[in-house]
């Protein structure tokens, strides 16, 4: 119950991250290039710096979540082997 907390808690804040970087973007819709690259490109300093910090704070909030979730893989192989060892031990 304590990780499905802490793994909804971490959805909802990537997704409020997300949220805003797109917010974000449609904000400044035409106010930048995208590159040959796919990396965004403003002619603002101000709007850079803006994007930059939005999309580190999504970036981490992304990185949460997969470490949550390799920590419910783990969880589950865990559970797994005690169920194993509980139906061995009652033969």
């Amino acid at each position: 119950m304590t990780f499905s907390s802490s793994m909804m808690l971490a959805n909802s804040e990537f997704y409020r991250a997300y949220g805003n970087y797109v917010a974000f973007l449609i904000e400044n819709f035409n106010a930048y290039n995208v590159d040959t690259n796919g990396q965004i490109l403003f002619a603002q300093k101000q709007a850079m710096d803006r994007h930059s910090v939005l999309s580190v704070e999504m970036k981490a909030k992304a990185l949460r979540v997969s470490e949550l979730d390799d920590e419910r893989k783990k969880l589950e192989l865990q559970a797994q082997q005690e169920r194993r060892e509980s139906f061995v031990n009652r033969k």
